[in-house]
């Protein structure tokens, strides 16, 4: 073979040797770097960052679980720390009305009416007790016309006349105060019934028992809160003018809750007999128990 020609075919095999190598070092190339990408994509999917990142998100949302339950227990201990002082205030107010019923009692508990007026007065003025209807203001002008408790000076007890037609201050001021609330909450209440003679209360206990008709009450002449003047009866009507019977009908309720607020105890607590018509001063009785030495009546009336 000619020289020329073999130096030719030397280099043409060569060149495909070469290229045969380039086409190697290429395909070695792209599957390094197709390796390479499959790191990068595999490192998200791994086991160990899976756990890493299923951790992260269970934390924060942890996190905002923790944060809602606390904001909703913050909100619970506000509502029930108001709770707590509305409650606080109301029990205060009642132990404050208690004292001030205390006080007037004590102030009238004289058989001078001047005396009596003096007392109230004081203790009004200098913010002792209450007068938001200015009665107490009005005995500066005639202090005869204060109401006075003869005691017995061998017993202590307290013995007035049967009220006539006057409710005792404590309460008349409350029942002012509960029809006032009332209609506040769109609730009709009338007075069915308060301060009671001896000879009204003769009447209502003979029913059933002398006289024709049902029994409406049980307690005998001079031995209802009535006769003292410690309790008065409502009525409730719509908007009809019908008077609302049901003692479980919401505008009860809603007048009984008003009654306890005002320091008055309501007569739809009682069991097992409850009496949603009666309010009466906590912890009241009235006992007309026998004649002055003047010839009135007297009667113990036990706060």
């Amino acid at each position: 073979m000619k020289p020329l020609l073999r130096d030719g075919l030397q280099r043409s095999e060569t060149s495909r040797i070469e290229l045969d190598r380039a086409k190697l070092d290429f395909e070695i190339k792209k599957v390094e770097l197709e390796q390479l990408r499959s790191k990068r994509e595999s490192k998200w999917t791994s086991p160990l960052m899976l756990t890493l990142v299923t951790g992260v998100i269970g934390i924060f949302a942890s996190g905002i679980a923790n944060y809602s339950q606390g904001r909703a227990a913050l909100s619970a201990n506000l509502q029930k720390a108001q709770s707590d002082r509305e409650k606080a205030q109301a029990d205060q107010e009642l132990e404050r009305q208690k004292n001030e019923g205390n006080l007037i009692l004590k102030a009238i508990d004289t058989q001078d009416p001047t005396k009596a007026a003096n007392l109230l007065v004081f203790l009004a003025k200098n913010e002792i007790i209450r007068d938001p209807h200015h009665k107490i203001a009005a005995l500066e002008q005639n202090p005869s016309s204060a109401p006075t408790l003869p005691t017995n000076a061998s017993s202590g007890t307290i013995y007035v006349n049967p009220c006539t037609s006057d409710l005792v201050p404590y309460v008349a001021s409350r029942l002012s105060q509960l029809i006032a609330d009332a209609n506040q909450a769109n609730i009709e209440v009338h007075v069915d019934r308060g301060c009671q003679s001896l000879e009204q209360q003769a009447k209502l206990y003979a029913l059933g028992r002398t006289t024709s008709g049902p029994k409406v009450t049980s307690a005998r002449p001079g031995t209802s809160v009535h006769n003292c003047g410690l309790a008065f009866d409502l009525a409730i009507v719509d908007g009809a003018g019908n008077e609302i019977v049901k003692g479980d009908d919401y505008r009860w309720k809603t007048v009984g809750a008003i009654a306890r607020k005002l320091g008055l105890d309501w007569g739809g607590d009682w069991k097992p007999l409850p009496d949603v018509t009666h309010f009466q001063q906590p912890g009241a009785t009235c006992r007309i128990s026998a004649l002055r030495d003047d010839g009135g009546t007297r009667s113990a009336a036990k706060e």
